[in-house]
Protein backbone atom coordinates (compact mmCIF):
# COMPACT_ATOMS: atom_id res chain seq x y z
CA UNK A 1 0.00 0.00 0.00
CA UNK A 2 1.36 3.30 -1.06
CA UNK A 3 0.37 6.48 0.69
CA UNK A 4 0.21 9.89 -0.99
CA UNK A 5 2.89 12.27 0.26
CA UNK A 6 1.31 15.02 2.29
CA UNK A 7 4.25 17.34 2.80
CA UNK A 8 7.98 17.75 2.49
CA UNK A 9 10.70 15.90 4.28
CA UNK A 10 13.31 17.66 6.35
CA UNK A 11 15.99 17.17 3.71
CA UNK A 12 13.78 18.82 1.07
CA UNK A 13 13.21 21.82 3.32
CA UNK A 14 16.96 22.14 4.00
CA UNK A 15 17.78 21.97 0.26
CA UNK A 16 15.13 24.59 -0.49
CA UNK A 17 16.60 26.91 2.18
CA UNK A 18 20.12 26.38 0.81
CA UNK A 19 19.03 27.27 -2.73
CA UNK A 20 17.14 30.30 -1.43
CA UNK A 21 20.08 31.57 0.64
CA UNK A 22 22.51 31.12 -2.26
CA UNK A 23 20.25 33.14 -4.56
CA UNK A 24 19.46 35.92 -2.06
CA UNK A 25 23.04 36.62 -0.93
CA UNK A 26 24.19 38.33 -4.18
CA UNK A 27 20.95 40.27 -4.31
CA UNK A 28 21.46 41.66 -0.81
CA UNK A 29 25.09 42.55 -1.49
CA UNK A 30 24.02 44.47 -4.60
CA UNK A 31 21.60 46.47 -2.43
CA UNK A 32 24.44 47.37 -0.06
CA UNK A 33 26.69 48.49 -2.92
CA UNK A 34 23.84 50.54 -4.37
CA UNK A 35 23.21 52.22 -1.01
CA UNK A 36 26.91 53.19 -0.70
CA UNK A 37 26.96 54.56 -4.24
CA UNK A 38 23.79 56.54 -3.60
CA UNK A 39 25.27 58.08 -0.44
CA UNK A 40 28.46 58.95 -2.33
CA UNK A 41 26.46 60.55 -5.14
CA UNK A 42 24.44 62.57 -2.65
CA UNK A 43 27.62 63.91 -1.00
CA UNK A 44 29.11 64.81 -4.38
CA UNK A 45 25.89 66.53 -5.49
CA UNK A 46 25.79 68.50 -2.22
CA UNK A 47 29.42 69.57 -2.72
CA UNK A 48 28.69 70.63 -6.29
CA UNK A 49 25.60 72.55 -5.14
CA UNK A 50 27.69 74.36 -2.48
CA UNK A 51 30.43 75.15 -5.03
CA UNK A 52 27.89 76.55 -7.48
CA UNK A 53 26.31 78.73 -4.80
CA UNK A 54 29.66 80.08 -3.65
CA UNK A 55 30.78 80.75 -7.25
CA UNK A 56 27.55 82.64 -7.96
CA UNK A 57 28.06 84.64 -4.76
CA UNK A 58 31.61 85.56 -5.82
CA UNK A 59 30.64 86.54 -9.38
CA UNK A 60 27.91 88.87 -8.05
CA UNK A 61 30.49 90.88 -6.09
CA UNK A 62 31.89 94.17 -7.31
CA UNK A 63 34.89 93.37 -9.55
CA UNK A 64 37.35 95.09 -7.22
CA UNK A 65 36.08 93.12 -4.20
CA UNK A 66 36.74 89.69 -5.73
CA UNK A 67 39.83 88.31 -4.02
CA UNK A 68 41.28 85.08 -2.72
CA UNK A 69 39.35 84.26 0.42
CA UNK A 70 41.14 83.97 3.75
CA UNK A 71 44.82 83.83 2.91
CA UNK A 72 46.90 83.18 6.02
CA UNK A 73 50.68 83.42 5.68
CA UNK A 74 50.37 83.35 1.88
CA UNK A 75 48.39 80.10 1.88
CA UNK A 76 44.71 79.70 1.14
CA UNK A 77 42.88 78.50 4.22
CA UNK A 78 39.69 76.53 4.08
CA UNK A 79 36.47 78.19 5.13
CA UNK A 80 33.68 76.23 6.76
CA UNK A 81 30.90 75.83 4.19
CA UNK A 82 28.46 77.21 6.77
CA UNK A 83 29.76 80.65 5.73
CA UNK A 84 29.07 81.95 2.22
CA UNK A 85 31.57 84.16 0.41
CA UNK A 86 29.81 87.44 1.26
CA UNK A 87 29.38 86.44 4.90
CA UNK A 88 33.05 85.42 5.11
CA UNK A 89 34.11 88.76 3.61
CA UNK A 90 32.03 90.57 6.23
CA UNK A 91 33.65 88.58 9.05
CA UNK A 92 37.12 89.31 7.65
CA UNK A 93 36.27 93.01 7.29
CA UNK A 94 35.36 93.36 10.98
CA UNK A 95 38.50 94.44 12.81
CA UNK A 96 37.67 93.02 16.24
CA UNK A 97 36.46 89.60 15.12
CA UNK A 98 38.67 86.54 15.10
CA UNK A 99 38.92 85.01 11.61
CA UNK A 100 39.34 81.57 13.18
CA UNK A 101 35.54 81.26 13.31
CA UNK A 102 35.68 80.85 9.54
CA UNK A 103 38.28 78.11 9.54
CA UNK A 104 36.96 74.69 8.70
CA UNK A 105 37.24 71.82 11.10
CA UNK A 106 36.73 68.13 10.44
CA UNK A 107 33.33 68.36 12.13
CA UNK A 108 31.86 70.78 9.57
CA UNK A 109 31.72 68.18 6.83
CA UNK A 110 32.22 70.60 3.95
CA UNK A 111 34.81 73.34 3.53
CA UNK A 112 35.97 75.45 0.60
CA UNK A 113 38.62 77.75 -0.80
CA UNK A 114 38.26 80.54 -3.34
CA UNK A 115 41.26 81.22 -5.56
CA UNK A 116 41.26 84.26 -7.84
CA UNK A 117 43.72 85.09 -10.62
CA UNK A 118 43.51 88.22 -12.76
CA UNK A 119 44.60 88.58 -16.36
CA UNK A 120 43.61 91.24 -18.91
CA UNK A 121 40.78 92.70 -16.78
CA UNK A 122 39.25 89.24 -16.27
CA UNK A 123 39.29 87.48 -12.92
CA UNK A 124 39.29 83.71 -13.08
CA UNK A 125 37.64 82.25 -9.99
CA UNK A 126 38.19 78.68 -8.81
CA UNK A 127 36.03 77.37 -5.99
CA UNK A 128 37.18 74.10 -4.45
CA UNK A 129 34.84 72.30 -2.06
CA UNK A 130 36.30 69.58 0.17
CA UNK A 131 34.30 66.78 1.79
CA UNK A 132 34.86 63.40 3.38
CA UNK A 133 34.08 60.32 1.34
CA UNK A 134 33.54 57.51 3.86
CA UNK A 135 33.33 54.81 1.19
CA UNK A 136 36.99 55.39 0.28
CA UNK A 137 38.00 56.67 3.71
CA UNK A 138 39.58 59.90 2.54
CA UNK A 139 38.85 63.49 1.73
CA UNK A 140 37.68 64.33 -1.78
CA UNK A 141 37.30 67.66 -3.52
CA UNK A 142 35.37 69.12 -6.40
CA UNK A 143 36.37 72.25 -8.32
CA UNK A 144 34.21 74.71 -10.18
CA UNK A 145 35.60 77.59 -12.20
CA UNK A 146 34.10 80.80 -13.45
CA UNK A 147 35.17 84.25 -14.61
CA UNK A 148 34.21 87.87 -14.12
CA UNK A 149 35.18 90.64 -16.50
CA UNK A 150 35.72 94.24 -15.48
CA UNK A 151 32.97 96.46 -16.87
Amino acid sequence: MFRDKQGMTLIEVMIALLVLSISITPLLSSFLVSAKQLASSERKAAALYKAQGILEDVVQQNYDNINDLLKIDGELSRVAADYGYTEALNVIAQDNRDNNVLLASAATGYSYTVEVTEQNAVKKIIVTVYYMEPSVGRETSIKLAGARAKR
